[in-house]
């Protein structure tokens, strides 16, 4: 994998940029920089540009996934473009020589074909975010980034546009805000029409459960309503379709993040939050020590364990689960410990099962 920039770097280039804001809204008020006191800063704006720096980190360190998902994006919507215009030419044609006997028959065709593209929308190589809130993260990646991502939260649905508009846009430059807006006065739904094609959203919880429990008639209960056995049906998909999943402060959802990722060899990152012990009190952080004078030589009858309870017992405990995991410090401040796994002992396997060009992947890795 290509070399990834340290935190201490991301962190110096943070506290330039916001040396740099201080420096500018210093100017605009007509003062100097020596003159005037610093202020203090606000509650949380340390933190405003947090999900910038993620999503910088995510892109160094996994760049085959997402150099996957988008070149199928923007491959899917060069052929949207083109299969639109080819409607376009027939229905003028069909204006023309004036046959307006089919109109029922045409909107049945546009509800199968609606139903149609929910579902393989799922079947193309996608971006797993699971409980994701509000949903920064996707809108950055969905709008900046060109991917494909689904959603998964048992809040959905939420406001994507909005939470652009509102949240992701004001941090934007203010040229880049000026050229959206001129977008949008040109056309007005350019942002519902993006997220149309690159993102969808899962209403339910994601656990062992969901994911794992075959949807057919033998094992689906009496009580399980339609719409909970489509989203299942849909997650599992994505989560085979994947590549990559992340669960960032994801609650009671990132042990199962890990263990389905490594199930289906699949590239992840969670950021632990809460541990809840009173909630999973069966995990349990194994301690080896070793005697004096005694050999490393994989006997187990002085391991120990103890119950995990804090946030530090939570990161290793989730090391243990297997050792190819990594951890790393993430540029900014709170529950910033990364464990993660980027698949590069398993990326000629995939690529090869995908169809996807392996020498394209090696290239990403030398």
């Amino acid at each position: 994998m290509g070399t990834m920039k340290s935190p201490s770097s991301f962190r110096s280039v943070a506290k330039e940029e916001e040396e740099e804001e201080e420096e500018e809204e210093t100017l605009d008020n007509g003062t100097s920089k020596e003159t005037t006191t610093p202020l203090r800063k606000r509650h949380g704006a340390r933190n405003q540009h947090k999900m910038k720096y993620f999503i910088r980190w995510l892109l160094q360190t996994f760049p085959v996934a997402f150099a996957n998902v988008k070149q199928s994006v923007l491959e899917h919507e060069k052929q949207q473009q083109q299969q639109l215009q080819k409607e376009e030419a027939i229905s003028e044609t069909t204006s023309k020589d004036g046959d307006d006997g089919d109109g029922d028959r045409d909107d049945d065709n546009d509800k199968s074909d609606k139903g149609n593209d929910v579902s393989s929308f799922f079947q193309h190589p996608l971006i797993l975010d699971v409980a994701g809130g509000k949903g920064e993260l996707v809108t950055r990646l969905c709008f900046t980034e060109h991917q494909r991502v689904v959603l998964v939260d048992p809040r959905c649905p939420v406001d994507l546009v909005d939470c652009y508009e509102m949240v992701v846009v004001k941090q934007l430059p203010q040229k880049w805000q000026a050229r959206l807006r001129q977008r949008q006065a040109v056309q007005p739904n350019a942002l519902h029409q993006i997220l149309e094609s690159r993102c969808r959203q899962l209403s339910t919880y994601f656990d062992h459960t969901t994911v794992t429990t075959t949807t057919s008639s033998s094992t689906t209960t009496t009580t399980t309503t339609t719409s909970t056995t489509a989203n299942t049906e849909l997650l599992q998909a994505a989560v085979q379709n994947a590549e990559l999943i992340i669960g960032m402060h994801a609650d009671s959802a990132t042990e199962a993040i890990v263990d389905l990722a490594l199930a289906n060899r699949t590239p992840f990152v969670v950021v632990p939050c809460c541990v809840f012990p009173n909630f999973f009190p069966h995990r349990r952080l194994f301690i080896r020590k070793l005697r004096d004078g005694e050999d490393d030589d994989g006997d187990d009858h002085h391991t120990k364990s103890r119950p995990v309870r804090s946030y530090e017992d939570f990161c290793d405990y989730l090391l243990q689960k297997d050792e190819r995991l990594q951890k790393s410090l993430l540029p900014f401040e709170g529950r910033n410990v990364a464990i993660w796994w980027d698949g590069s002992q398993e990326k000629h396997q995939r690529s090869k099962e995908r169809g996807c060009p392996t020498e394209k992947l090696q290239s990403w890795y030398i």
